[in-house]
């Protein structure tokens, strides 16, 4: 699953599991893609992280919370 804008791959894939699962799901879904050894602070062109944005959500908190505990911000991966 790739972006077509130039935006980093890792950054893509978060960005579209976070729009599309609930946040159990998404939670759930952050342990494989951590496990892969995929970037977690991966950037958008205006170097945001999928966190930066999750966090500007009025109903981002608990997926903020589950990029924090796998690692998100912190520059590790918690859950790998």
């Amino acid at each position: 699953y790739r972006a077509h804008d130039g935006t980093a791959d890792d950054f893509h894939v978060l960005l579209r599991a976070y729009q599309g699962m609930r946040a159990g799901d998404f939670a759930r879904f952050l342990i494989f893609f951590t496990a892969e050894g995929r970037d977690i602070d991966a950037r958008n062109g205006a170097g945001e992280t999928v966190l930066d944005i999750v966090e500007g959500h009025r109903l981002g908190g608990s997926y903020a919370e589950a990029l924090r505990a796998a690692g998100a911000g912190s520059g590790g991966t918690a859950l790998a």
